[in-house]
């Protein structure tokens, strides 16, 4: 994956008259236009509001000689390839617009002059960014990504770029974007720009209906639907958002789009998701310093740490005010066999980042994995004087303090780490340290923990033909590792070979007697292979264990329910619902209760996914 991109500066626009509409007018332009840049790919565009006046020349006035020395101090404070600068003023025509793209020294210049008029308003400025995307990267951009809007009657576009004006409070936005759209109803910027208006506002509802209107169309926008996902979501809705989100994919969205599909993704937990968007928006040419650092992460997750390295020296390139990369740049470095590299890399971190609780966690583990857990003790503590309950972090340290011979401080960073986890693997690990520290059988050997970190991370990422083999090699070595036991037997339950996943549920339940989750899954095991009267025992005691777990007492609602229980699936469905009312599988199980009396295939032959 390789990122060719130029780094540009916008000026604001300088308005030719001091008229409070024309200045809102060229700040709106400003904005607009930015946002077009951007669109097109392959360029990163910034606004610099603080920056001196430098005023664009016509085309028989420049020369290469004179860029002037505030242009090259400015682009070179900025770390920028080039300038655009600009004006606006009016004409009888409408609002007359001169652009001009400047680089240090003699790499060339773009200057550009047009009117903003009837019948070709929002073309126009459609037809600027494209040629200084043109002019910056020397080769011309996807047209198709600035696709006509709807924009250009003039009035309707004059509209939008009051509605875009930061210096107009938000009502103000609110009345222009209004008109705009009466003007031009299927003005499908301003119809956005509303939207987000109304969202500052706090108008949320009144948000949603404009979306619903917006999307209901035969094609609707990907950019529509995008914000509509996030709007259910906030309404709490979410199996309509995430249903929503997945067509934005489907419409040709733009790089914009996928980066905020992305992100929306990821702060659900749809890791997937998150990773198929941010991929979508880099392959279009989208250029911002948060989407590579962003997608880095999700490839970390999934092994994939060379291209990881590459989106983050990337992020750092656009923003090296983003040391907090550091830390997490050299353990993947180190990960991927660059072994040097990475231990410059981690003295780099430790220089320039020391204030960043990834530089000291990273590092931790990268002492760690070389069984330098003295000094992984101390990155460790490092790290948790910044972020004192970061349960990861705490059982890391205690996995060292082990090392050193310090049971003490090894239970006692354990005990933390349960308090805060919340991930469920995480979780497993937790307990099992605990579990094998009370057995005094916690020097769990390298290859083994390997192997079990292996499988894990292949049944994460739906891998699960993969992880077997992993797993069962994992348990060769350490047959007493009851988390090993339990993905396996997840692995086995992805697979559809309930036998195989009972087998390895009975292991758990030899070593951990009473653990909650793996008495839920042995009872939808037991309920596949036909043997409803167990499966029912075995899911009441996983509830007995744990009451307040939402995903068992679901788990226990699809064994009623499949036992001809209806009334009581009713009863441990909508107890669910109400410990966890976001959840779409307590939600799906609901409907399907709704829609059935009794199924008429056996549970587990396919007719459901796996709660």
């Amino acid at each position: 994956m390789l990122f060719g991109f130029q780094r540009l500066i916008l000026l604001p626009l300088a308005p030719v008259g001091d008229e409070p509409e024309l200045v809102a007018l060229a700040s709106g332009l400003t904005e607009d236009l930015l946002r077009r840049l951007n669109r097109l790919g392959d360029v990163r565009v910034t606004i610099v509001r603080d920056a001196p006046d430098v005023a664009p020349q016509t085309e028989t006035e420049a020369s290469p000689d004179d860029t002037s020395a505030e242009v090259r101090h400015l682009l070179e404070r900025h770390t920028s390839d080039a300038l655009i600068v600009g004006t606006m003023g009016l004409s009888q025509e409408g609002l007359r617009v001169s652009l001009r793209l400047v680089r240090s020294g003699d790499d060339g210049h773009w200057t550009g002059e047009e009117v903003l008029a009837e019948g070709a308003a929002e073309s126009v400025c459609s037809g600027f960014a494209f040629d200084l995307v043109e002019a910056a990267v020397g080769s011309p951009p996807d047209a198709e990504r600035l696709a006509a809007s709807g924009g250009d009657r003039l009035q309707a576009y004059r509209d939008l770029l009051l509605g875009l004006a930061p210096e107009l409070d938000a009502s103000e936005r609110r009345v222009a974007l209004e008109r705009a759209i009466a003007a031009a109803p299927d003005f499908l910027e301003a119809q956005l720009a509303l939207v987000d208006v109304l969202w500052e506002l706090g108008s949320s509802q009144r948000a949603l209906q404009q979306l619903k209107m917006m999307t209901d169309a035969e094609r609707p926008s990907p950019a529509a639907l995008q914000r509509l996902a996030v709007a259910l979501r906030v309404a709490g809705r979410a199996e309509e958002s995430r249903a929503v989100a997945r067509q934005v994919l489907s419409g040709d969205p733009d790089g914009p789009t996928l980066f905020r599909l992305g992100l929306y993704a990821a702060a659900g937990g749809d890791h997937a998701l998150a990773t198929e968007a941010y991929e979508a928006a880099v392959h279009q040419g989208y250029v911002d310093p948060v989407l590579f650092e962003n997608l880095g992460h999700e490839l970390v997750r999934m092994g994939s740490d060379e291209v990881a390295v590459e989106l983050w020296d990337a992020a750092l390139q656009l923003d090296p005010s983003l040391l907090r990369l550091l830390g997490e740049r050299a353990l993947a470095l180190f990960r991927q066999g660059s072994l040097d590299e990475a231990k410059t890399a981690f003295a780099d971190a430790l220089e320039c980042a020391p204030e960043h609780f990834a530089t000291h966690a990273c590092r931790g583990a990268w002492l760690q994995a070389q069984n330098a857990h003295a000094e992984a003790l101390e990155a460790y503590s490092m790290a948790l004087g910044l972020r004192a309950d970061d349960p990861l972090v705490l059982n890391s340290r205690g996995v060292s303090h082990h090392a050193l011979g310090d049971e003490e401080g090894a239970r006692n960073d354990f005990q933390a780490a349960l308090r805060h986890a919340q991930d469920v693997e995480l979780l497993m690990y937790i307990r099992e340290n605990l579990a094998r520290l009370d057995r005094g059988a916690l020097g769990l050997n390298d290859e083994a923990a390997r192997l079990l970190a292996e499988g894990g991370q292949l049944l994460r990422h739906d891998q699960a033909q993969e992880a077997v083999p992993r797993l069962r090699s994992s348990l060769e070595r350490d047959p007493t590792s009851w988390t090993a036991w339990l993905l396996l037997a997840l692995a086995y339950r992805e697979l559809g070979e309930w036998q195989e996943a009972s087998r390895s549920l009975d292991e758990v339940l030899t070593l951990v007697p009473g653990h909650a989750e793996a008495l839920s899954e042995q009872s939808l095991a037991l309920l596949a292979l036909g043997r409803r009267e167990e499966a029912l025992q075995k899911g009441h005691e996983a509830e007995a264990q744990a009451p307040d777990d939402a995903g068992i007492l679901c788990n226990l609602g699809v064994v009623c329910m499949e036992c001809g229980w209806l009334e009581e699936a009713r009863e441990v469905f909508e107890e669910a619902a109400t410990l966890d009312p976001a959840d779409p599988i307590t939600a799906r199980c609901i409907d399907e209760l709704d829609q059935r009396c009794r199924s008429e295939r056996p549970w587990g032959a396919g007719q459901w996914s796996i709660p």
